[in-house]
């Protein structure tokens, strides 16, 4: 049996390992890229999911402090797409079909990412 103070210990790695996996390693795993529309990639080359860009409705950049839960009600069942526990800023994009009508990311660059979808001819709010 382990003793109470190497317990907490062991804990206290285990929890730090695992914000540090998923703050800065998942990102690694798990990204976007923007091409003819929005691409879910794992490993960098294995694509999950592609939300095309003429199913796009909306896509915003918004504060962190937006993507939470309750703060706004229509975010409140989006998919979480998100690739890190915490960034500054997110992207939120509204879809015009499908089950997954609200999908919040959390690019590297969310100016960048949201300028790329416009490029394309998606309707990017301005804040």
């Amino acid at each position: 049996m382990i003793p109470d103070g190497t317990m907490w210990a062991y804990l206290l790695v285990t929890w730090a390992g695992l914000v540090w996996l998923l703050q800065w390693g998942w990102p690694r795993l798990f990204t976007y890229r923007v091409r003819d529309g929005v691409e879910f990639v794992l490993f960098g080359r294995l694509r999950l999911w592609r939300i095309d860009v003429a199913d796009v409705a909306l896509v915003e950049a918004v504060p962190f402090r937006e993507l939470v839960p309750l703060a706004r009600p229509e975010l409140l069942l989006a998919a979480r797409l998100g690739n890190r526990i915490y960034a500054p800023r997110g992207v939120v994009i509204h879809r015009r079909k499908g089950l997954l009508r609200v999908v919040a990311v959390s690019p590297d660059d969310p100016d960048q990412f949201t300028g790329e979808l416009r490029r394309l001819g998606a309707v990017v709010a301005s804040r």
